[in-house]
């Protein structure tokens, strides 16, 4: 899931602002405390001052016996702006002079407007004067000791009074709020032009060189190197941005080398066919205004399987190498070489006025003037070359890599040709009939992905028999008019022009890419069978895959079975016996198919450590009717128990075919009268109801 975060844009203004609000607000807290206690400071010196003043005077009156002028300076204290009450307490607790005549002579608990009771308590029990402030209000409220008798020459007064009043501020309160709002806008004005600043100067030095360096990253990771942040400065950004402009500049160097090398053959370092077709593309452009005639050979070696499966494949990699240096040596001045795939490799080189076969037989004889170098012994080298011109009048590229391919593959077919140029109105080398045909379709499949995973079930005959889903793996070719093709019509030419091996790659990379993303299927599955052709006997890639997909858990070993037909493992027996115990090594299970085509089927058997023995159909077609086929099918029934292995019919398209495999005791059976092959998934989605031995 993709999070979208909000924009620095919009960030950086609204944190600037949250931060400036909050300090302001710290700001305005602060400064309103001091100016509370800023307040109550200066009124406490002025209470503390005018009580000083009073008591003198009460104190002063008291001595001469003048109590109008006691009565007096408590009028005059009443009469500052500031005082709201005041009033002499006596040593009796009853007021002796006030502002307020009701308060004459009452009790100070009994007065009308009440005073803080920490101050009341005060006036009973202290001795010292006292100041207490009410935030309510706001006012101050004193009480103050006054000397109400006593001589002028005695310092120990006789009785002692209080001086008590209130001191107003709320006419300063209202003030100070005033002033610290007027204050406060002031702030906040500052605020927002410092806010204003600040995000200018971010956006100026922040947001618009990241916004660059974000517009050229994006287009570097859309494949254009071609922009460059244009930032300048010393700071963090102008060396990210200069960092930046050295990584492109890396990566385009990096690009270039990886292009060249994807169009080169790593072992060999000549252009592999990719390079090559780019090579061919230029040049028909530049020959369609008839700048003379290009001579492409295609050429492979013969013997190679053979020199890999009995010296090892790194003698098969130096004399692959041992190829390319001598192609390099004789043509690299005036040609273009290239090892396309395998044991083939093509030179292309100018036409001048020798003919096409002339120039095609030098390349042949110059290529077999090499001596192959192996543990200090010098081997001859032979090789099947097929040719095509290159001019004005070739269609495309895709039409001469097809007819130089078709003239190699005919002089590989042939006895006695060595070199064939490939031309348009040669029957032999049409590209439209015939295996030529399959061999253009089937390398167009493999390119666009044209092939489709087919299944077939294959049955428990026998009680004794898994009766778990146990089936076929075959293929399909979807034709562009998206009809399907059997594999009966282009395996042929498949393993006659050597593109069977690559179907069979195909098959085991889509199988396993099913079995990843279905795995609840594959966890109920008995059986897999995968066929393989005889090109892939030995294939050191499809162990690797193999091994790689049981390790990733992918499906088990045990549910993997892969046929190999007899034919092939007689030709191979080497190859296929080393194979299977490869495979077996892991727990992988094979099947023989096509068992009692070959000449002497039985005799093989000790040597291929194989689980299934698959009947060749065209015994098992008749053993309903023919006692021979019936003979034939129960030989191979009972050598294939003797040998520990079970057997499998092939080609059962009939109730009675089957009633009769059953009383011979064959374990599975398989054809069109079991089930019609389908595509993999829907074999896999099928009820597990319907799985069910034949004979119940």
């Amino acid at each position: 899931m993709i999070h979208r975060h909000r924009p620095l844009r919009h960030t950086i203004p609204l944190v600037i602002l949250a931060l400036g609000l909050s300090a302001l607000i710290i700001a305005y807290v602060f400064n309103s405390r001091h100016s509370v206690d800023e307040l109550r400071q200066d009124a406490e010196v002025s209470v503390r001052t005018l009580a000083t003043l009073t008591t003198g005077s009460l104190e002063a009156a008291y001595r001469a016996g003048d109590v109008p002028q006691a009565r007096a300076a408590i009028e005059r204290l009443a009469g500052h702006q500031r005082v709201r009450n005041a009033l002499l307490l006596g040593q009796d607790g009853n007021v002796v002079h006030a502002t307020r005549v009701q308060w004459q002579a009452v009790a100070l608990s009994e007065l009308e407007h009440g005073l803080p009771q920490p101050l009341i308590a005060h006036t009973r029990h202290g001795a010292s004067p006292r100041v207490v402030f009410n935030s309510d209000r706001p006012a101050l409220y004193g009480a103050f000791p006054v000397r109400i008798r006593g001589t002028a020459d005695s310092f120990i007064p006789g009785s002692t009074g209080w001086l008590l009043f209130d001191f107003d501020l709320s006419t300063a309160a209202a003030i100070m709020r005033r002033d610290m709002m007027i204050q406060g806008a002031w702030w906040s004005l500052g605020l927002v032009a410092i806010c204003a600043v600040l995000y200018l100067f971010l956006r100026h030095a922040v947001l618009t060189r990241i916004a660059r360096l974000r517009a050229a990253t994006r287009a570097v990771a859309s494949g254009d190197f071609s922009i460059q942040p244009a930032i300048t400065g010393r700071d963090e950004i102008a060396d990210l941005a200069e960092d930046f402009r050295t990584m492109t500049q890396d990566l385009m160097r990096y690009q270039d080398r990886f292009q060249a090398l994807s169009l080169r053959d790593p072992l060999t370092g000549l252009l592999n066919f990719a390079g090559l077709k780019q090579r061919l593309e230029q040049l028909h452009l530049d020959l369609r205004a008839g700048n003379g005639s290009w001579l492409l050979c295609n050429f492979d070696i013969e013997g190679m399987k053979v020199l890999n499966t009995t010296r090892g494949h790194a003698a098969g990699d130096a004399l692959l190498k041992q190829v390319a240096e001598h192609l390099e040596d004789r043509f690299s001045d005036s040609a273009l070489t290239a090892r396309t795939i395998g044991d083939e490799f093509a030179v292309l080189l100018p036409l001048r006025n020798e003919p096409p076969e002339a120039c095609a037989r030098e390349v042949l004889a110059s290529m077999e003037s090499m001596r192959f170098l192996w543990e200090d012994a010098s081997h001859s080298v032979r090789f099947n070359l097929g040719a095509v011109v290159i001019d004005e009048f070739i269609e495309d590229i895709e039409t001469a890599t097809s007819l130089v391919n078709a003239a190699r593959l005919a002089v590989k077919e042939s006895s006695h040709e060595r070199v064939r140029i490939g031309r348009r109105d040669d029957a032999d080398l049409d590209l439209s009939a015939g295996p030529m045909r399959w061999v253009n379709e089937i390398s167009k499949a493999l390119e666009t992905d044209r092939f489709e995973l087919f299944a077939q079930e294959i049955r428990a005959n026998r009680d004794t028999a898994s009766a778990g889903l146990f089936f076929e793996v075959l293929v399909r070719l979807r034709q562009p008019d998206d009809t399907l093709v059997s594999p009966g019509q282009f395996l042929p030419a498949a393993e006659k022009y050597r593109l069977a091996g690559q179907v069979d790659l195909w098959v085991l990379n889509n199988v396993f890419k099913y079995f990843r993303s279905h795995e609840q299927a594959t966890r109920q599955m008995y059986l897999c069978s995968i066929n393989l052709s005889g090109l892939s006997l030995g294939s050191e890639e499809i162990v690797a895959m193999v091994s790689a997909e049981l390790e990733k858990g992918t499906v088990r070993a045990g549910q993997l079975c892969f046929e190999i037909t007899e034919t092939a493992a007689i030709t191979n027996l080497s190859a296929a016996s080393e194979f299977i115990r490869r495979l077996r090594g892991f727990g992988c299970r094979f099947a023989l198919d096509d068992f009692g085509s070959g000449v002497s089927s039985f005799g093989y058997l000790k040597s291929l450590d194989v689980d299934f023995i698959k009947i060749d159909g065209m015994f098992v077609r008749g053993v309903a009717s023919d006692k021979t086929d019936q003979a034939i099918v129960k030989s191979i029934n009972d050598i294939g128990h003797q040998t520990g292995k079970q057997t499998i019919a092939e080609f059962v398209e009939s109730n009675n075919v089957a009633r009769v495999l059953w009383k011979l005791g064959v374990d599975y059976i398989q054809g069109y009268g079991i089930g019609r092959p389908m595509p993999l998934e829907k074999m896999l989605q099928r009820p597990k109801g319907i799985r069910r031995s034949a004979n119940g």
